[in-house]
């Protein structure tokens, strides 16, 4: 289960190709317009949907850390949900920031 601010851990096999591909771990730091809450519930939502593990949080430059793993194609599709955001947000970068520690 996802929640804002708080690690969380999960731990899932992944088997072939047809399942998203190697288990990679991502780090960004995204940063727009956006209303914070509504935010981080539509990043939540998006990540528990495709079953990755992580955690997202609000900083106080009013920007957002999130850190994810899972299944190659399935971060990537987090990463574009990330991008596109809920309607009211305008998002203006998604910024890879490594490996999560």
């Amino acid at each position: 289960m996802w929640n804002t601010g708080l690690s969380m851990q999960r731990k899932l096999e992944y088997s072939s190709d047809v399942e998203g591909g190697a288990p990679v771990r991502v780090r960004w730091a995204i940063s727009g317009r956006m209303n914070l809450p509504t935010y981080l519930d539509f990043v939540v939502e998006r990540a528990q949907w495709l079953g990755l593990a992580g955690w997202v949080a609000a900083n106080d430059d009013q920007t957002v850390s999130l850190a994810v793993a899972g299944p190659e194609a399935l971060v990537g599709a987090l990463e574009m949900a990330c991008t596109l955001g809920p309607l009211d947000a305008l998002i203006d970068e998604v910024r890879p920031m490594g490996e999560p520690d």
